[in-house]
């Protein structure tokens, strides 16, 4: 495996953040049926199906030209900006076709919590 620190090696850093807003939907459902997630969307009183807003990739790794394992932090909203934050680790494949497609093979909910709303 070699980590990805800068665009010059074979899968720049913001690899984890294309494939995170590719998964966007994905990646907030799961974070929001997650124990914490549950827990933070209830505090943050969300309503309806969640987004991912911020990203902030902490680390990122690549095994072989198509798998990728990343650490981040998310900011996720509803539709009226209710808001909470999640550190999330997965790993995603990307995909033949089409370009730029990625498929979530394992997310963990490290630590979530409810933001203030607008803030």
């Amino acid at each position: 495996m070699d980590i990805s620190i800068n665009a010059g090696e074979r899968m720049p850093a913001n690899a984890a953040k294309k494939a995170i807003r590719y998964l966007d939907r994905d990646i907030a459902a799961a974070v929001d049926r997650s124990e914490k997630g549950s827990t933070a969307r209830e505090q943050a009183n969300l309503e309806g199906p969640s987004h991912i807003g911020a990203i902030m990739v902490s680390a990122e790794e690549t095994s072989g030209s198509d798998s990728l394992s990343f650490h981040a932090y998310l900011e996720l909203y509803d539709e009226v900006e209710h808001q909470y934050e999640a550190e999330v680790a997965g790993t995603c494949v990307r995909l033949l076709a089409p370009e730029g497609a990625w498929r979530l093979t394992h997310l963990r909910v490290l630590d979530s919590g409810a933001l203030p709303k607008g803030g």
